[in-house]
């Protein structure tokens, strides 16, 4: 795996990378600002004109921007959203709740999500789909929790 480098252009952007977790990081860009993403890990992949790219890291690209990568002009906001990152919070300004969400470390459907929020299930169904698309929650399995009515899909952290 090649990951992304401590130093990297994009376009007219050069970036510094400020602290790393797994795959959460605080990048500098030289403007200056901060960008705090999701590093993302591309497959080895062979091109139809036989050359092969290798396993590979790289950052959010511009249509990811506010889901998965996030501009700040201090490094305390950079630092603050890299933590909740980190800890698996989300925020949406979206939704209205009462505190940061919180994702269960065990499984759970979007009820149980809503009730360990405190929000409604409408609320809730917004936030998890959010946190599928951004890569911190994933689809485990479906299962009957009652006798009648549609099948419960369950969740998990990643």
């Amino acid at each position: 795996m090649i990951t992304l480098p401590l130093t990297f252009k994009r376009g007219r952007l050069e970036y510094h990378q400020i602290k790393r977790d797994g795959d959460k990081a605080i990048y500098q860009v030289i403007n200056p600002h901060y960008e705090v993403f999701k590093i993302k890990e591309m497959k080895e992949h062979t091109w139809p004109n036989g050359n092969t790219t290798p396993d590979h890291e790289i950052s959010p690209s511009d249509c990811e921007w506010g889901i998965n990568g996030f501009s700040f002009t201090s490094l305390e906001e950079a630092e603050e959203k890299f933590n909740n990152m980190v800890a698996g919070i989300i925020e949406d300004k979206s939704v209205k709740v009462n505190g940061p969400i919180v994702i269960p470390t065990e499984e759970f459907s979007i009820g149980d999500f809503a009730d360990k929020n405190n929000i409604d299930y409408s609320n809730a169904f917004v936030i998890v789909k959010k946190a599928l698309e951004n890569g911190s929650i994933k689809f485990i399995r479906e299962e009957r929790r009652n006798a009648r009515g549609k099948m419960t899909k369950i969740y998990a952290s990643v």
